[in-house]
Formats: C-alpha cells, sequence, structure tokens
C-alpha cells in the first residue's frame, strides 16, 4: 500500500513539473503587407508561427511569409560559433588524451582551458563539471 502511494506521489510530481515549464519560444521572419499594401517585415517571438500571424493582424498586417529563424545549435550566438574545424580538433585532441591514458574528465578540463573560442571553453567545461559530480553517468 504505502509503495503504491509512493508511485502516485511521484507521477503527480511529475506531471506538476511538466505542466509548470514554460512552453518554448522561437524566434520568427515575417514579411506581409499593411493596409496600404506596402511591404512591411520584421522579427517576432512566439511559440508557433500561427500566433504571429495572428498578432499580425490584430496590427493591421496581411501577413505574407512567417519563417521560424534558426538558432545556433551551441551557445545561442554569443561569441564565435562552434565550427566543424572545433570538432574535428577536439576528437583529435581527446582522442590523444585517451591514447596517453588522461582521466576523461581531466582531458575535458585542459582541452577546455586551452581552446581560445569562449563557446567551445563553456561547453568543454560545463561538461566536466556535470561528469564530475557524477550526473552524467547516472542511470535515470
Amino acid at each position: 500500500m504505502a509503495v503504491q502511494a509512493i508511485k502516485k506521489d511521484r507521477k503527480a510530481t511529475v506531471k506538476r513539473s511538466k505542466a509548470a515549464k514554460a512552453p518554448k519560444q522561437f524566434k520568427f521572419k515575417w514579411e506581409g503587407a499593411d493596409k496600404k499594401g506596402q511591404k512591411v517585415k520584421g522579427e517576432m517571438t512566439a511559440e508557433t508561427p500561427a500566433i504571429i500571424k495572428a498578432q499580425l493582424r490584430k496590427q493591421g498586417i496581411s501577413p505574407l511569409k512567417v519563417n521560424k529563424i534558426a538558432s545556433p545549435m551551441f551557445g545561442g550566438g554569443k561569441g564565435k560559433p562552434i565550427e566543424a574545424s572545433d570538432v574535428a580538433m577536439f576528437s583529435r585532441q581527446i582522442a590523444t588524451m585517451m591514447k596517453a591514458g588522461v582521466p576523461l574528465v581531466q582531458s575535458f578540463d585542459i582541452i577546455g582551458r586551452g581552446n581560445e573560442k569562449p563557446l567551445v571553453q563553456d561547453l568543454l567545461l560545463g561538461i566536466k563539471r556535470t561528469s564530475s559530480q557524477d550526473k552524467l553517468w547516472r542511470i535515470p
């Protein structure tokens, strides 16, 4: 009986935590025509293109195009973006460290601190922090 009550409590907590999360907002680029027929364009943030179109109609703009703006995979636009060459360099460095017998967490620290791009540094040192706290290796 007590086990079932605990399971129900857990399920309720999970449902509440999922419901409490705010919906993800995306940036959209839009083009339209105002009441005079002049072409207008801009950017807005919303959950879906339908919301953008509704907002534009409220402003008296007939939406012609609404496209989601692609967001960078890492870092959200601060500093120089992470490129394929950065990933290739990291792969070579981590392989060399592993062959030399350097522990993985220490390798992330060394490579992260030695990189000149702030985004790569943040990413690698974040992985190091997470893995050193043993969160990376736990099975949910």
